[in-house]
């Protein structure tokens, strides 16, 4: 197996890694352009500024994994698990996320630009920067979320969706809001994932 396999740099460039088992496992900077890695297990792996172009992750497990600055443009991660993952600067510019979960994953300065994000379960998020422009959020649930609603503006739909303060997206009444809310005004909010020491840490405060 390849669970906890050091690949740091390698060239996995369209390789099949259809249900590899990756649990733990060092992919730092690899070079994963146009795999198949369709229900590939990748829990708890680092695969920080990997390059990950075109690569298709359907229904993959990436609980818990390292995605700091990776490079999903145009993957397929449709139905794939990355609750609790960390993406901060991550792009998935034109992605497919549809039913996608990203639940309590650390989503700060990803770029979602014109990504399928329909039915997507974005609750207790971490969005702080993150851009959505003319991204489709159709169905999305953000409940919970910590986001401005600045970026949601920008996105081309959000219809069905529910919002960080669990109420359905309706075009009527949707303003952004004036200014973005710090996350020391969100903690005292109460919002959920803000009260874990785990996520205290991680953004200082």
């Amino acid at each position: 197996g390849l669970e906890k396999a050091n690949l740091v740099s390698a060239k996995l460039v369209g390789s099949n890694l259809d249900g590899a088992n990756l649990q733990d496992a060092k992919l730092q900077q690899v070079n994963l352009r146009r795999a198949i890695m369709t229900g590939a297990i990748l829990d708890r792996a680092s695969l920080v500024r990997a390059t990950m172009k075109w690569v298709s992750l359907v229904d993959a497990s990436l609980v818990r994994t390292d995605l700091e600055a990776v490079n999903l443009k145009s993957a397929d991660l449709e139905g794939a698990d990355l609750s609790r993952a960390k993406l901060k600067g991550a792009i998935f510019i034109r992605a497919e996320l549809h039913r996608v979960n990203l639940q309590e994953a650390d989503l700060r300065e990803v770029n979602f630009k014109t990504a399928n994000l329909r039915s997507a379960n974005l609750q207790m998020a971490v969005l702080m920067d993150a851009k959505f422009t003319k991204a489709d959020l159709d169905g999305a649930n953000l409940k919970y979320a910590y986001v401005s609603y600045h970026p949601l503006a920008d996105a081309e739909s959000l219809e069905d969706s529910i919002l960080p303060d669990g109420m359905k997206f309706e075009p009527a009444t949707f303003r952004p809001q004036p200014r973005k809310k710090t996350l020391r005004e969100h903690l005292s909010e109460g919002f959920p994932i803000l009260q874990s020491k785990e996520w205290q840490k991680v953004f200082e405060i």
